[in-house]
């Protein structure tokens, strides 16, 4: 017989909401650094700046990538990169850059948790 594309996990709603949100999240937060980017800057300024704004963007990238297939891993990546964004702007940045910021990362590491203990209870039973 022939194997299905994806697994019964993997067609469901809830396999495919933290993936879905990371990748929103990473266009916006690709808007926001793209918003940043002015023509105030110069030549080999742009390319500083672009690096700068593009970096967060690159990494929230790379721990949705380690997300899709080890969702545990992903999870305690997406808390702490919010984590670390607020250990970095503390004092310098309101309380909406944060909420902007790391209250996805949470959600979508908090989700991506559930995922993985859902899975691993249903291994065990």
């Amino acid at each position: 017989m022939f194997m299905p594309l994806f697994s019964q996990s993997q067609t469901s709603f809830s396999y495919w909401l933290p993936r879905v949100l990371t990748m929103l999240f990473v266009i916006f937060m690709g808007f926001v650094a793209n918003a940043e980017i002015d023509s105030k800057y110069e030549y080999p300024d742009v390319l500083t700046a672009s690096a700068l704004h593009y970096i967060p963007t690159a990494i929230v990238a790379i721990a949705g990538a380690i997300a899709w297939r080890k969702e545990k891993l992903g999870a305690f990546a997406m808390v702490f990169l919010g984590l670390l964004y607020i250990a970095l702007g503390w004092g310098s940045q309101s309380i909406w850059a944060f909420l902007a910021v790391s209250g996805p990362l949470f959600l979508i590491g908090a989700i991506f948790l559930r995922n993985d203990l859902e899975n691993k209870k249903k291994l065990i039973s």
